[in-house]
């Protein structure tokens, strides 16, 4: 822990000596005009998403039990575990937005930009599929012999993956709105996700406890996702909404198709060898439902995702 904290004490250090000896930098400047144009337009959605993030987390702890917030905690680690690794498929994505952007080049924009919609929504259609059917008998297995809180809770569980799925969904017009530099003309939609999110979660935490936080959660973080798809189709690269009502959509169905179709299979786990047995069952399932759906729907997509992950 130590040496830990040692390294993140030194390497801002590092940082300042290397700048100070590689550039020659006039501290004593005086600027005309504000260099970094919606500077605080950007900070304003920064706290707003950071408030949003940590909503859940602090509601709880004011107005709930520790039993609750322990509960909320472990099933987050997992859920927020996926939301990062789908996070993490955005990068190189945003510059070369931007770079179309500025070169003008709407056509290959829009091609570019349905890609990667679509890509992004039968991941995380997937991941979270998965997740939703396999989060709860992991816990049981990774609780078993605890009993300090109860920590079955199938529809707190499927409330959380919902509300995670939506905020990753929203990830290709997010990208875009950031691409274009609008953050003055969003902040108003951050701020109302944020007030979303406090007053329901405050309202449902009383009466359903981790369920209301979770669809608190859920209620904002879908409102934004669908201003931010709307705002893209009227003001950047006039994008069709009807595609975005058709994903969603296709992401439904294919839930719900896995969701029936995994009713029929046992989920109780006793040890970690058997979850990870459900969890082969979870990929082909999901896997073979995506397909299916997506191959009627979106086969030219398909093919070129399949053909680009063989080549690769």
């Amino acid at each position: 822990m130590k040496i830990s904290s040692l390294l993140l004490l030194v390497r801002p250090i590092v940082q300042i000596i290397y700048v100070n000896n590689k550039y020659n930098i006039d501290y004593n400047i005086v600027y005309e005009e504000e260099p970094i144009k919606q500077k605080w337009n950007g900070i304003a959605q920064h706290i707003a998403y950071y408030v949003t993030n940590n909503t859940d987390t602090i509601v709880l702890s004011f107005f709930s039990t520790l039993e609750n917030v322990a509960i909320y905690s472990i099933y987050n680690l997992i859920v927020n575990g996926i939301k990062q690794m789908v996070l993490t498929l955005n990068a190189g994505i945003q510059p070369l937005f931007g770079n179309l952007l500025a070169l003008n080049k709407i056509d290959e924009l829009k091609m570019k930009f349905s890609e990667f919609e679509w890509r992004i929504h039968t991941i995380v259609t997937f991941l979270f599929s998965c997740v939703a059917v396999l989060i709860v008998p992991f816990i049981s297995v990774y609780t078993s012999g605890i009993n300090d809180a109860e920590y079955y809770q199938p529809l707190f569980a499927l409330c959380l993956t919902f509300a995670q799925a939506a905020y990753c969904i929203r990830l290709p017009y997010n990208t875009m709105v950031n691409a274009a530099g609008h953050y003055k003309q969003t902040q108003i939609s951050a701020i109302i996700e944020m007030v979303l999110n406090l007053s329901i979660t405050i309202v449902l935490v009383f009466k359903y406890g981790l369920i209301g936080v979770a669809i608190g959660t859920l209620v904002a973080l879908t409102y934004r996702t669908i201003y931010l798809a709307c705002y893209l189709s009227r003001n950047i690269i006039n994008y069709n909404f009807y595609h975005f009502i058709k994903n969603i959509l296709v992401d439904i169905l294919e839930c719900c198709i896995i969701l029936f179709l995994f009713s029929f299979v046992s989920n109780t786990c006793n040890n970690y060898l058997e979850w990870f047995y459900l969890s082969l069952k979870a990929v082909l399932i999901s896997g073979m439902v995506i397909y299916v759906v997506n191959y009627f729907s979106y086969r030219k997509n398909l093919t070129s995702f399949i053909n680009t992950v063989f080549k690769k």
